[in-house]
């Protein structure tokens, strides 16, 4: 492959595209992470944190701003 790919799952859509867009936001601060442990210890979360920011990710604001912004470019003809 030329490029990496990924794939994200979701509820919905707003789900799924938040999802992508926090995912490309967060992979370089990620390997940065990755270069700092090499010389410090992690700590997994525990399963009551991984519900916590599981039930946190509803994108449903930042869906309707995205939503707009992308309705906002398209021509007048392609709108509905």
């Amino acid at each position: 492959m030329r490029e990496p790919m990924q794939m994200v799952v979701g509820e919905g859509i707003s789900t799924v595209f938040g999802r992508s867009i926090y995912l490309e936001l967060n992979a370089p601060l990620q390997l940065l992470a990755m270069a700092l442990a090499m010389r410090a210890e992690i700590n997994d979360l525990e399963s009551g944190e991984i519900e916590k920011m599981t039930r946190m990710n509803d994108y449903m604001r930042a869906w309707e701003s995205w939503r707009a912004k992308a309705l906002r470019q398209l021509q007048p003809e392609q709108r509905r």
